[in-house]
């Protein structure tokens, strides 16, 4: 972690150096705080300048984001707590049915789970989170893969392998071996939201690049594209497993 005092304010920020990028670009996140992203040769003073010169932008949305932080809650996977499930909030109803058997069911805008008996409230929290978690990536392995092979049979292309899994900074991504990684979280967004992260990563296979090429077909699949991509951007961070905002 890097930072700068700008009119008697230090800025923490987060130096990326990259060989692909060509250009200084700067992004502001709940999760990431200020990030400032460079092509791998610009030293560290010209990206402090971008600061500078960025410095009432920078200001505002630090403290557009500091102002969301505040008001969050965390989430404590309590009876009557909402969860996010493709896009619609659902009320968490817990049941002790004192059987062999956990189940969670989806029913009238709930997600109702069935616990065994738990011996302590220590105990409850860890083993219903622990419950949802592994629901969640059921759910979002289940509906990932059938989007995928949906549009991956629409664009002719043949993804290696499909993989979930609960990180931080990116939806989705797609290596040189055709395997497609996807983000947890995604369960937690609307459908048309998860179809354009899918043909995104699928549109990958044929251009590995983001060339006007690449965003031509993707807009072939998916014309309205560009408001799942503003969508997810304005609201990817509510989209989260620890807090509810």
């Amino acid at each position: 972690m890097d930072s700068i005092i700008i009119d008697g304010r230090r800025l923490n920020y987060v130096l990326r150096r990259s060989k692909k990028r060509k250009s200084i670009g700067i992004s502001i996140s709940i999760e990431h705080g200020l990030v400032v992203s460079v092509p791998y040769n610009i030293n560290k003073k010209n990206a402090e300048q971008l600061l500078i010169d960025k410095s009432q932008w920078i200001i505002k949305h630090l403290n557009d984001v500091e102002s969301v932080k505040k008001d969050r809650q965390e989430r404590k996977y309590v009876n009557g707590e909402k969860l996010k499930y493709l896009g619609e909030d659902y009320l968490l109803k817990v049941f002790y049915n004192c059987s062999n058997k956990d189940i969670i069911v989806i029913q009238d805008k709930e997600i109702q789970v069935n616990l065994k008996c738990i011996k302590s409230k220590e105990d409850e929290y860890i083993i219903l989170k622990n419950k949802i978690m592994n629901w969640y990536r059921k759910e979002a392995y289940k509906i990932l893969r059938e989007v995928t092979e949906v549009y991956a049979k629409e664009l002719s292309v043949k993804p290696n392998n499909i993989t979930v899994k609960n990180v931080q900074s990116i939806w989705g991504s797609c290596s040189s071996k055709n395997n497609i990684n996807y983000n947890l979280k995604l369960v937690m967004a609307p459908m048309p939201v998860i179809e354009y992260v899918v043909v995104h990563e699928l549109c990958h296979i044929i251009h590995r690049n983001h060339s006007k090429e690449f965003w031509s077909l993707v807009k072939s699949i998916l014309p309205d594209y560009e408001n799942k991509k503003t969508w997810l951007k304005k609201n990817g961070y509510k989209l989260n497993f620890n807090y509810i905002y």
